[in-house]
């Protein structure tokens, strides 16, 4: 059996390449979770939920990192996103994490398809699992042009 090579086959194989390394952008070996939005819209009650386990001796923090993959439309110039920490004993840690997107003139800072926001060290006192959720703090119910949102985990010295 032979096939035959047409314009149409090369279309499918660049669409299919083009669909998973978008697939695969907000991840990477350190990423812990990661959603897609549907219509490219962060629900303010959609979060990004892991847990952090600590099993060593003393105090450590461990750092996490938010990444995006925004879309070029997106409204905003900063984006703000809130992690609640709770610990094994039940206590809340609420952090804000910002960052600036746009500069004054309209123009992107850095790389507009994905980006890494600060690094939140998160302190471990005690022994045990700590769970982290991750939510958009933006204050609209529906956060549009963003397609994705991953966490990664960052090794802390």
């Amino acid at each position: 059996m032979t096939y035959k090579t047409t314009p149409l086959s090369f279309i499918v194989i660049g669409l299919m390449s083009l669909f998973f390394l978008s697939s695969t952008a907000c991840s990477d070996g350190n990423t812990v979770t990661e959603k897609q939005f549907f219509n490219n819209c962060w629900h303010i009650t959609d979060s990004l939920t892991f847990e952090i386990a600590h099993e060593g001796e003393g105090q450590t923090t461990q750092g996490i990192t938010p990444k995006l993959q925004f879309l070029d439309e997106y409204p905003y110039r900063n984006i703000f996103l809130k992690c609640i920490v709770q610990s094994p004993s039940g206590q809340l840690l609420d952090t804000l994490i910002g960052d600036t997107l746009i500069d004054p003139i309209g123009n992107w800072i850095g790389d507009s398809l994905s980006r890494s926001l600060p690094t939140l060290q998160i302190p471990l006192e005690e022994q045990g699992t700590y769970t982290c959720k991750v939510t958009q703090y933006m204050r609209d119910e529906n956060l549009c042009q963003i397609r994705q949102a991953s966490i990664a985990l960052i090794s802390s010295k």
